[in-house]
């Protein structure tokens, strides 16, 4: 039977050549800890205990799956967001770095705005995917009214059940944002990560993203791209109240496009932010009026 250190050694030789060995190591300690409760420090105490072969087969199972590049969250079903710990599956994108941006971005303006996140602000999240947006905005402003929609009733399966799990009050719904329109007022912020990555560049995508993630949250035609932030800030407009704030995540080669298709919608102020990372990937506009 194998000890610790040779398990440990044979998951790291099974993938070698798969992965790069900096993120092929750091793969290892999720797996680990995850499924063993090993953590580095619990793995060299124990290095010479024996593993039980329900445990190899465990990890038989996860280097087939990680050979073909189905993601390490998908496979532990849980991702990390800000100081959230959300589940994921096939259902719904993982949740990006860039977004985490955007969420700070969005938390900052609306603390500069009326000095507290206290204040009963009234926001829409459209595209919640996992639920990371406004479980997180509800986590750190307890009296707004976060709303939230999509248009995959398995995806806000799963987001309701992060939100309980997050033990926070986000109002899901059901929305083909291309098609409904529902009679939404009076909200002060609306937010969006919206299907942005064209058809053309599924060539640069990596097989992970491109073999296991949602398509239908990933990507839209060569020919209307902005087709989701158009009709986004065509239908904020309406729901936003004066002063209310629009705020988007972009497609890093379309910055310039995307602000003037919102300037286009009636949005003014409107500002491109770059993530930590020095890529265009954020917007945000506001609609005119007093303010918020």
């Amino acid at each position: 039977m194998k000890t610790i250190r040779d398990t440990w050694q044979w998951f790291l030789s099974s993938l070698q050549g798969v992965y790069p060995e900096k993120e092929l190591q750091a793969m290892a300690k999720v797996i680990f800890c995850h499924f063993f409760s090993l953590g580095p420090a619990e793995r060299v105490l124990n290095a010479r205990l024996t593993v039980q072969p329900e445990s190899i087969e465990i990890l038989e199972k996860v280097i087939a799956q990680l050979r073909q590049r189905v993601p390490l969250q998908y496979i532990t079903g849980l991702a990390h967001f800000l100081d959230l710990e959300l589940e994921v599956d096939h259902r719904v994108l993982i949740p990006r770095p860039e977004t985490e941006e955007l969420v700070q971005w969005v938390i900052d303006t609306l603390q500069k705005e009326r000095g507290s996140l206290e204040a009963p602000w009234s926001v829409l999240d459209i595209g919640s995917g996992s639920g990371c947006i406004p479980i997180a905005l509800a986590g750190k402003m307890p009296k707004a009214t976060i709303q939230a929609c999509d248009v995959s009733a398995e995806a806000l399966e799963l987001a309701s059940h992060n939100a309980r799990k997050n033990q926070v009050s986000v109002g899901f719904f059901l929305l083909d944002i291309l098609k409904d329109n529902p009679p939404l007022l009076d909200l002060d912020v609306v937010i969006s990560n919206p299907p942005y990555v064209m058809e053309k560049e599924k060539r640069l995508m990596q097989p992970n993203v491109l073999d296991h993630e949602p398509h239908s949250a990933l990507f839209v035609p060569d020919d209307d791209p902005l087709i989701f932030y158009r009709t986004i800030a065509s239908k904020a407009f309406q729901w936003l109240n004066p002063g209310g704030f629009l705020f988007f995540e972009i497609n890093e080669n379309l910055g310039r496009e995307t602000k003037q298709c919102i300037e286009k919608e009636g949005f003014v102020s409107i500002e491109l932010k770059k993530d930590l990372n020095g890529r265009v990937r954020m917007l945000r506009g506001r609609k005119p009026g007093k303010k918020a």
